[in-house]
């Protein structure tokens, strides 16, 4: 892309081909940029600035509409989740609401068919819990659920036919990369191994009702993986 970061980026892909790309600036600014392909990735747009800084890897997704959606953790002591959206590409943003929930680790984010959004963080309190907020408008959040397990690491969440996936690395030792799912966001399965393991933070994707996992191999190759599902 011929761009630099000190962190994850995080990319979303639009419904009319369009990759988005939103990352940390590598330098002290901490500043969230943005840019854009039309062309699978062969070349890459202007970078504007979001306006917004964050130390910690940001999470992006787009609605069916074209929005953009994306969720940063404030570059301060506070560490809160902030949300912003973007209706041209990410030429302009608009205000940036706080969700009313803080984490120390980078988020992940996810639309459903129905334009809910749902947000999936490490709670900052010490207990390393997972939980997820969602929102109809990304101003007005639900309350806190608890998913019932935790993780050192960022969690990844995708949705497939309706359904959310949460894939996670346990905090139990074994570094065993799991899945759980819901229906509704509130209720949650026990937890599926995937029989994976590593020691960084997780990705989900949906292609063809097929539900990809890509992870960094803990066997000491750092080798990048891919397992897959057909629901």
């Amino acid at each position: 892309t011929g761009q630099f970061s000190k962190t994850t980026p995080a990319l979303a892909i639009s419904s009319n081909g369009i990759l988005h790309l939103v990352f940390v600036a590598n330098n002290n600014g901490n500043g969230l940029l943005y840019t854009s392909s039309q062309d699978n990735g062969a070349t890459w747009g202007d970078i504007p600035y979001t306006g917004q800084d964050s130390k910690i890897a940001p999470a992006l997704t787009v609605g069916k509409n074209g929005t953009l959606h994306l969720v940063f953790v404030a570059n301060n002591n506070g560490n809160g989740l902030m949300y912003m959206s973007s209706q041209d590409n990410g030429t302009t943003w608009g205000d940036v609401p706080y969700t009313g929930q803080d984490s120390k680790i980078a988020p992940a984010l996810t639309i459903g068919k129905n334009g809910t959004l749902y947000l999936a963080f490490v709670a900052s309190d010490g207990s390393n819990q997972i939980c997820i907020i969602s929102s109809q408008d990304g101003i007005h959040w639900s309350s806190k659920q608890e998913t019932g397990q935790s993780s050192l690491f960022a969690p990844a969440l995708a949705v497939l036919n309706n359904t959310l996936y949460l894939a996670f690395v346990s905090s139990d030792g074994s570094n065993q990369i799991c899945i759980i799912s819901s229906q509704d966001s509130i209720h949650w399965s026990s937890e599926q191994e995937t029989g994976q393991s590593s020691l960084f933070a997780p990705a989900l994707a949906v292609l063809n009702n097929t539900l990809y996992l890509a992870f960094v191999s803990s066997d000491g190759s750092n080798q990048i993986c891919i397992i897959s599902s057909y629901k």
